[in-house]
């Protein structure tokens, strides 16, 4: 199993999702997202993107044009899992935190973006729980 679908942080981090849903007529085919000011990656729709964080403060932003749209700042505790879902607006990209049960919804639904910072990145060692299955 991935760990982006395990939903479980390894120890010392929390996880991040960020989350499109289907895309409407108007919008463009990639949406970019920023965390922690440097690339998190792109999005088309019905995707999302996973990493994993560090406790302490973040922001994330989308970005239209190399132009934030939105802006959203939030601090992660160990053990946690933080679901965004980006949605378009009347004329911008909006970022907005979703609930712990619409987020895993959304991920079981969805597929996993491969245009990914993480993707590159050595993931922590997995947790005793995902050692166990």
């Amino acid at each position: 199993m991935h760990r982006a679908r395990s939903l479980s942080p390894a120890p010392g981090t929390a996880n991040v999702y960020v989350i499109r849903a289907p895309a409407s007529i108007a919008t463009q085919p990639l949406w970019t997202i920023d965390l922690d000011f440097r690339g998190f990656g792109t999005l088309p729709a019905r995707s999302y993107l996973y990493g994993w964080i560090a406790p302490g403060a973040h922001v994330l932003a989308v970005l239209q044009d190399d132009q934030v749209q939105d802006r959203l700042r939030f601090v992660a505790r160990e053990g946690q899992n933080y679901f965004f879902r980006v949605k378009a607006g009347l004329l911008n990209l909006h970022l907005e935190r979703v609930d712990d049960q619409t987020g895993r919804a959304l991920v079981a639904a969805f597929s996993l973006t491969g245009d990914n910072r993480f993707e590159e990145e050595t993931p922590p060692p997995p947790s005793r729980a995902a050692r166990a299955e």
